[in-house]
């Protein structure tokens, strides 16, 4: 710590950066909630949606990089990597999660631009935007995923004595031919 603080970080720069690393994590278990639900094959039919975050991420990134502090040049691809990876995962498995995710993206989005003080750090709008993202794509991304779900009894169930078992073909879900989700 002593020494990041001595090359000229805040304790407000690392604080951050150990909020991007949380969040990350946080990535990280969306992802492996994602692959443990079948998204990659379903991602495989739907590989259009990763070109697409690729542009916006670019773009952001080409945005922010100049404003960047050098250690937030390592950190932000890696970081945008895994949010961008849980985003063509969330599009794949549920539209609502996929919204979730592309708000997720926005939010993350605006923090990058205020970092980089293309948008004044200290805007309470922006503030307030970030929160408002952040707070309806974690619904959508819960409801997404909650939605993907039906609950499937088996014999033990309906005689009272087991439980239900998770499947991803409930409304919202890719594999249920009835809803409106992220395939054609």
């Amino acid at each position: 710590l002593v020494d990041v603080l001595s090359h000229g970080w805040s304790k407000g720069d690392v604080w951050f950066l150990i909020g991007m690393v949380a969040f990350a994590i946080a990535q990280i278990t969306f992802v492996a909630y994602f692959i443990s639900d079948g998204a990659i094959g379903r991602f495989l039919e739907h590989w259009w949606i990763a070109p697409v975050l690729l542009v916006v991420a670019g773009g952001v990134l080409a945005l922010v990089w100049d404003g960047l502090p050098p250690v937030l040049r390592v950190a932000v691809p890696v970081y945008a990597f895994l949010l961008l990876t849980m985003g063509a995962l969330a599009f794949s498995t549920d539209i609502r999660a996929g919204i979730g995710a592309a708000l997720f993206i926005f939010s993350d989005a605006l923090i990058g631009l205020r970092i980089a003080e293309i948008i004044p750090r200290d805007s309470t709008i922006a503030s307030l935007t970030v929160m408002a993202t952040y707070a309806a794509a974690i619904f959508l991304i819960t409801i997404g995923i909650l939605g993907n779900m039906t609950y499937v009894k088996d014999a033990n169930t309906v005689s009272g004595a087991g439980t239900g078992a998770a499947t991803d073909t409930g409304p919202g879900g890719l594999n249920d031919s009835n809803h409106s989700g992220a395939h054609s």
